[in-house]
């Protein structure tokens, strides 16, 4: 981020506490979220004024960023393994459906590979 965002951030924040910055605690603060995504620095100003009616200090925008970052990691996480698993019923003929269903049911690995006539052990079950 540029020390020119930086102000802008800041100016965001000022929207909420009225704090006034100096030129000089905009750089201090860029030393601090410079590295920082605009557009998630941003999101964490407004986000920790939803949370708190203290004003922000930057360890908190790092803090919020960090848990966006967590949050979306996850999610690409969890949307990747949808998708393998998706292939895998594909490739073995299994619908979503069924496969959920056995799932639901709490059939162990063997019954699952009976019932499926595939071999699952060893692979993700859900």
């Amino acid at each position: 981020m540029k020390v020119s965002q930086v102000a802008q951030l800041l100016a965001l924040a000022q929207s909420f506490d009225r704090r006034e910055y100096t030129e000089v605690q905009v750089r201090a603060w860029a030393l601090v979220v410079g590295d920082l995504d605009y557009a998630l620095a941003e999101r964490a100003v407004v986000e920790h004024y939803k949370r708190s009616r203290f004003p922000i200090m930057p360890a908190d925008v790092v803090v919020l960023v960090s848990e966006f970052s967590e949050i979306t990691a996850r999610d690409v996480t969890a949307e990747r393994m949808r998708e393998e698993r998706d292939k895998w019923l594909e490739a073995a003929g299994i619908s979503l459906t069924d496969w959920q269903q056995a799932i639901f049911e709490g059939l162990t690995e063997e019954a699952l590979e009976q019932r499926f006539g595939v071999k699952i052990r060893g692979e993700i079950s859900e």
